[in-house]
């Protein structure tokens, strides 16, 4: 499977947005060294409605079964919830 670009809609406690990214993009990667800046260590982080196990995390989009789109929530609990 080659190089492609995908749509990651993506939303945190203290961000949300939308960007394109190669499909060979890691999810640690896609949350450290974006934008984004999600911080996965902290909560519950979901791909399309599934909860990444810490796994997850070091596999790209592509090996996740990303071909085009998919939304990425990470729900982070604070102190006070």
């Amino acid at each position: 499977m080659g190089i492609s670009m995908i749509n990651v809609k993506f939303s945190s406690n203290f961000a949300r947005g939308e960007i394109s990214i190669p499909n060979n993009t890691t999810i640690a990667d896609f949350c450290e060294n974006t934008d984004v800046n999600i911080d996965y260590g902290r909560g519950m982080t979901t791909l399309n409605g599934t909860v990444l196990t810490p796994g997850d995390f070091n596999k790209t989009f592509a090996d996740l079964g990303i071909t085009e789109k998919c939304q990425l929530n990470n729900v982070a609990k604070t102190d006070n919830a």
